[in-house]
């Protein structure tokens, strides 16, 4: 497993906030918090969401984190597997950037 990279990206959010839609957007990204999801599907969305989970599924899942990698990997991989070990944040933010990669628009560095 040492030879598959991991990535420390970042959680823009502030934690103790409750999910209210009206909550103010940080002040780390306020930018790229607030733009909007155009051209794709639930399914998209869906499709980005397992990629990001098996994306930083990396130390436990190698074989999941490869399929993602190379994009064959499929909603069942999600399963037979510990997921306890899987930082729940880094499989958002990294669900998030499949997002922006699907729409074409990452590294999405709008407020850098």
């Amino acid at each position: 497993m040492d030879d598959i990279p991991t990535t420390k990206i970042p959680i823009m959010i502030n934690d103790n906030a409750p999910l209210d839609r009206n909550r103010p957007y940080t002040d780390q990204q306020p930018k790229r918090d607030q733009h909007l999801v155009s051209g794709l599907t639930m399914r998209d969305i869906h499709d980005c969401m397992v990629r990001g989970f098996l994306l930083a599924s990396s130390h436990v899942n190698p074989e999941g984190y490869r399929k993602a990698e190379e994009n064959t990997c499929c909603h069942n991989d999600l399963y037979g597997w510990d997921t306890s070990e899987v930082s729940p944040g880094a499989a958002i933010r990294n669900g998030v950037c499949e997002i922006e990669k699907m729409m074409g628009i990452f590294p999405n560095l709008l407020d850098f």
